[in-house]
């Protein structure tokens, strides 16, 4: 669900990412040349569907090492020539494109400005980058999908028992298990190297969304097997401990059931609101469609982010990706708070041109838009129109304030 839930390409990571690993233990294990040619061809698709599970293999390398010896590296190298015969098949156009437009890709790849490959890097950018991305996935994990953020998750009782269980199942399958630490290895390499290329930006709360869910999903399907490792490994220990079959099982599963049930039911819940409240994109991109059909790209617009309201935000971000330009500028909005806001508005409002229209999206808050309105009559502004936009059930979301 977490994987398909946007429909981009990235999303098919997970699938190709575990196709092409469980290749490749199929050509260890019966050292048949076809397997290496899958599992260059399902190499070569994972990276089409997104570069950014170069991380992925990149943990993969030393984790396979860690736990299968040299004898992987050995065998890897010998066949090296079928993986990569493998990999232009599943690259072919994406070679033939980089021919065609000299190192196409790579180019883009160090030019996008929404990747950290486009700017410089230094060490507190960095460690900003793994924050965000630690703070994404471990809110990821707990939620279903990090649309519940972490400053919500931590009033939640239940949140911190769920990281103690989930962390002290995973601390006694690494102490125990070989596997288990390759995996935690292949994680944390993943990790590291996905910091590298994210800029952590588009935030939607103080801690920061890096990548979003359609990148770090390609995590998941080993994470869930370092768990379920994790599980195998407190089973035997606990069978030892407790001597007793059905107790034991009851013990693991409770674990299993708890690690599994709580994200899962979070996720349903998410939907659940979603869906029952129409609270979708929709709603904000409606709202811009008709700033743009009626006012046109190049109206003055302003949209209240201070506070951190993540209503105003999500707008505030849709507006820039639908080609409009709202104030406050990016700058300001880093150093957003609520005074500053009100600065900002005040200084929009003032440098407006007579004749002019413009559009002010605030907080559904009565006083604060009874406020504005006698703002803007002192400077001797019109409002031509004021809109409450709702949704099911009457729950308001933001206002539309329409001055001259």
């Amino acid at each position: 669900l977490v994987s398909s839930h946007v429909a981009w390409s990235a999303s098919l990571m997970p699938l190709f990412l575990t196709a092409t690993l469980y290749a490749v233990l199929k050509a260890l294990e019966s050292g048949r040349k076809p397997y290496w040619l899958t599992a260059g061809a399902c190499l070569g698709l994972s990276l089409q569907s997104h570069p950014s599970v170069l991380a992925s293999y990149a943990g993969l390398l030393p984790a396979l090492h860690m736990y299968l010896g040299r004898g992987f590296t050995h065998d890897l190298l010998r066949n090296f020539k079928y993986l990569l015969l493998g990999f232009l098949v599943g690259y072919v156009n994406m070679v033939i494109y980089n021919i065609i437009v000299p190192l196409g890709s790579l180019t883009f790849m160090f030019h996008a400005k929404w990747t950290g490959l486009s700017g410089g890097l230094t060490l507190p950018i960095y460690i900003k980058r793994i924050s965000f991305l630690t703070v994404e996935y471990t809110s990821g994990l707990a939620s279903g999908v990090p649309m519940i953020t972490l400053p919500y998750l931590l009033t939640s009782a239940i949140f911190y028992t769920f990281v103690m269980v989930t962390a002290a199942t995973v601390a006694a399958g690494v102490i125990k298990s070989k596997l288990a630490r390759a995996l935690l290895v292949y994680l944390v390499v993943s990790l590291l190297i996905l910091a590298v290329g994210t800029k952590g930006v588009m935030t939607l709360n103080p801690f920061g969304f890096a990548w979003g869910p359609h990148y770090l999903q390609q995590l998941l399907p080993l994470t869930y097997l370092l768990m379920a490792e994790s599980l195998h490994t407190l089973w035997s220990h606990a069978l030892r401990f407790f001597r007793r079959y059905r107790m034991t099982m009851l013990a693991v599963l409770t674990i299993a059931a708890f690690i599994l049930a709580w994200p899962f039911m979070n996720l349903l819940g998410v939907y659940k609101f979603m869906s029952t409240h129409k609270y979708t994109n929709e709603v904000f991109l409606s709202t811009i469609e008709n700033i743009k059909s009626i006012y046109g790209d190049d109206v003055p617009l302003f949209i209240d982010i201070g506070g951190r309201n993540q209503v105003l935000w999500m707008m505030y971000l849709l507006a820039i990706l639908e080609g409009l330009h709202p104030e406050p500028s990016v700058k300001v909005v880093k150093e957003a708070s609520a005074g500053g806001s009100a600065r900002s508005l005040k200084e929009f409002i003032d440098k407006l041109e007579p004749g002019t229209r413009a559009v002010i999206i605030v907080k559904p808050d009565k006083k604060a838009l009874n406020l504005l309105k006698k703002y803007l009559l002192l400077k001797c502004f019109k409002v031509d129109y004021i809109n409450v936009v709702k949704v099911q059930p009457n729950i308001p979301l933001y206002a539309v304030v329409v001055v001259s």
